[in-house]
């Protein structure tokens, strides 16, 4: 590893320029350019009700695969060795495969590797910013790029958000969340919206939907997409709202060439991840991108951890192959298996709070129904549970950088397995996460 610089660390001991659900930053200056220092917490946040929750180590685990992924995504030689046979198992159609290997977006990152915001890890105690492989710290260091926010208002009397400010400003990270899908994960949003539409009995609607995915007639948990597809959520509103693609275009901001190199960019970074885990015999499903323009070009920010993509071990358990997460989805499964009174209230809230076009969100919605005795509380997460995540988020890392004990995933994955069969929900954790053989 190498140390670029260092960075005064007493700005630990001041209150954080910005408090996010999981991270700390503060903001400094690097070498002459604004720069934050962002610290992970060991906690946790789903279902957008903010961080309630902690994992052992994880804030440490998620930063350093982070400073891994980027490191590599930053690296031309990488790109370089990329073949068509490679790009083939991401691609259904030799002619998609040929677009891709010649696009003009490829031939960049040949030559100068992926442009992000991330400028190193950070060693906890001296301060120095390192780049390179097998760095180990809950601290990186990453250029700033201006946030410009949607304004929550009203318009005829529903709660809308106003992109005016946000879609004029040429400097911004886009308000939208990148998410591309390499599978159907059971518990994924892709598979309860073919779900949902199924039951609506809008067949038309649910027939689109999985043509648009490449599937066919039924979409079925645990299985392949033909080729990589994309789809987007807003980032800035109250809660993640999903786009159809008009309105993907008008919150980018930017024009639809320079979408579709996005869009071509963030495919090509998920074969270099999914790349990562294949070699580690992990299972890559679907994972979420961030990306800032500054004038003509195009950074990939924010985090790129277990938080940010649903990757799997497999364990067989009877006559199937059961898929067990090995990031944050574990807890969501968690809280929907065992506490399922709990997310049925959080549903509600948020359908209350969209017909009442609610100020502050769902969220008010929920903590007014606990008050009145109508929503149950928060549930703790149990402890060893939690513990059972920490060692899977390390497993995680430490086989991205080849130094996972052999066996060891599949030891851990058992243990999740054994967790529900203890507390009789095997089945609904099986219903969840087996794939039939």
């Amino acid at each position: 590893m190498n140390v670029v610089n260092s960075v005064d660390l007493a700005i630990l001991n001041t209150a954080p320029t910005l408090q996010g659900s999981v991270q700390q930053m503060y903001s400094i200056k690097f070498e002459g350019e604004d720069a934050f220092l962002c610290r992970a917490l060991d906690v946790g946040s789903i279902f957008d009700v903010g961080n309630f929750f902690s994992i052992p180590e994880s804030g440490l685990v998620r930063n350093s695969l982070r400073h891994a992924v980027f490191t590599n995504l930053a690296d031309p030689v990488g790109w370089r060795a990329l073949t068509r046979d490679d790009l083939s198992r991401y691609f259904a159609l030799p002619e998609m495969v040929e677009r891709v290997y010649k696009s003009q977006t490829l031939d960049r990152l040949r030559q100068e590797g992926v442009k992000t915001h991330h400028l190193g890890a950070v060693h906890p105690e001296t301060g120095e910013v390192l780049s390179g492989a097998g760095v180990a710290s809950d601290l990186v260091l990453i250029r700033e790029y201006p946030v410009v926010r949607p304004v929550a208002t009203q318009f005829l009397g529903s709660s809308i958000f106003d992109y005016h400010e946000y879609a004029t400003a040429r400097s911004k990270v886009l308000a939208l969340e990148h998410v591309v899908r390499l599978g159907v994960a059971g518990g994924s949003w892709l598979l309860d919206q073919y779900r949902d539409l199924k039951h609506k009995g809008d067949e038309s609607a649910a027939a689109e939907f999985s043509s648009y995915y490449g599937l066919g007639e039924d979409v079925a948990a645990w299985t392949a997409l033909p080729s990589l597809a994309c789809d987007w959520a807003t980032k800035f509103e109250h809660y993640d709202r999903h786009l159809d693609l008009q309105e993907v275009l008008h919150i980018s901001g930017i024009s639809v060439s320079e979408l579709n190199d996005v869009v071509d960019l963030v495919k090509l970074c998920t074969v270099r991840v999914e790349q990562m885990f294949s070699r580690a015999g992990l299972h890559l499903w679907d994972l979420k991108w961030e990306i800032a323009v500054d004038g003509s070009e195009v950074v990939v920010v924010d985090t790129m951890d277990q938080d940010s993509m649903r990757i799997t071990g497999v364990v067989q358990t009877g006559e199937a192959a059961c898929h067990v997460h090995f990031n944050k989805q574990s807890v969501r499964d968690y809280y929907r298996i065992l506490h399922p009174d709990w997310h049925a209230a959080l549903g509600d809230a948020k359908e209350i709070s969209n017909r009442q076009a609610t100020p502050g969100g769902f969220i008010t919605v929920y903590n007014d129904g606990v008050a009145a005795g109508n929503y149950p509380p928060i549930p703790e997460l149990d402890p060893g549970f939690a513990s059972l995540q920490g060692r899977k988020y390390r497993y995680v890392l430490d086989a991205v950088q080849g130094q996972a004990e052999p066996g060891l995933g599949t030891e851990l994955a058992r243990e999740e397995v054994e967790f529900y069969r203890a507390r009789n929900a095997l089945d609904s954790f099986i219903k969840r996460n087996a794939a039939t053989l």
